[in-house]
């Protein structure tokens, strides 16, 4: 469901979403070392909540935005109590796959890469990457990572406020310079 950037209990979501995004940027380029050659303009795209319930799921994507140079959020505004229960390890991203169990029903899970049942003893690390939802939990991440969502049984409904940003590049006028769209 689309909302409203400009709605009082949104608009101030959004300007911390932009900030974010462009410490992302920043700190992307610092970690490594591609710097770009032009300041970008961040800007909203889009802004929606998704509204999840026992068995929904979201299929494999990623996210296109009208610049080259997209930043995607998710945050958790409602988790129903069996999200989670058998998640394993300090950090809720690992757990046990194996005979149905369960341990990642409701994830979001990140794909950047083929993963095999292999990778282990070939010394590959994991390219996925299952994140257990927790209400207040935001994530940024460059929208062309595909990813997508498990479902979840039982009572209750899962919520996410999502949103897209364009990084425009901007000449020395702050004028944007449009690449696509």
């Amino acid at each position: 469901m689309g909302l409203d950037p400009a709605h009082p209990t949104i608009d101030e979501f959004v300007l911390l979403l932009r900030k974010l995004s462009a410490e992302y940027i920043t700190h992307f380029s610092q970690r490594t070392g591609q710097h770009f050659n032009k300041n970008r303009l961040i800007e909203l795209e889009s802004i929606w909540s998704v509204h999840s319930y026992a068995g929904d799921y979201n299929p494999l994507h990623d996210h296109a935005t009208k610049s080259i140079m997209g930043i995607s959020t998710t945050c958790w505004t409602k988790v129903p109590p069996q999200i989670g229960d058998r998640r394993v390890g300090k950090d809720h991203v690992t757990g046990d796959l194996l005979d149905a169990s369960g341990a990642h029903d409701g994830y979001l899970v990140f794909e950047f890469g083929k993963c095999d049942t292999m990778n282990t003893e070939r010394l590959m690390p994991s390219q996925s990457i299952a994140v257990c939802p927790e209400v207040g939990k935001l994530l940024l991440f460059p929208s062309w990572l595909q990813h997508m969502v498990y479902p979840f049984f039982g009572d209750g409904e899962r919520r996410t406020i999502a949103a897209n940003f364009n990084g425009w590049e901007i000449d020395d006028n702050g004028v944007k310079v449009s690449k696509i769209g």
